[in-house]
C-alpha cells in the first residue's frame, strides 16, 4: 500500500507543475483550471486517507502471536530426529 501511495503521489505531481506555472503568470482561479484544482485535492485526500490507514495498521497489531509464529515456535521446540 506503501508503494500504491508513492506512485499516486508522483503522478500527480504533474499538475502541481502545471497549476505552478500558471500562478507565476496569472491568478489561477482566472485560468479555468477548477477540474485540474479539484483532482490535485481529491488526489491529495486519498493519499492522505491511505497514509492515515497504513499508519494505523503499523500501530495496533493483533493481540498474541501470528500462525506463522505459532507454527514456527512449534517447529523449534520439538526436538529434531538424529539420523
Amino acid at each position: 500500500m506503501t508503494v500504491l501511495a508513492t506512485i499516486v503521489l508522483l503522478v500527480h505531481t504533474q499538475p502541481i507543475d502545471l497549476l505552478a506555472g500558471v500562478a507565476a503568470n496569472a491568478t489561477v482561479f482566472s485560468a479555468g483550471l477548477q477540474g485540474l484544482q479539484l483532482l490535485m485535492v481529491a488526489a491529495s485526500s486519498a493519499a492522505l486517507v491511505l497514509l492515515i490507514v497504513l499508519t494505523v495498521l503499523s500501530v495496533y497489531k493483533p493481540q498474541g502471536m501470528t500462525q506463522f509464529g505459532l507454527h514456527k515456535q512449534r517447529a523449534l521446540s520439538q526436538p529434531t530426529a538424529a539420523m
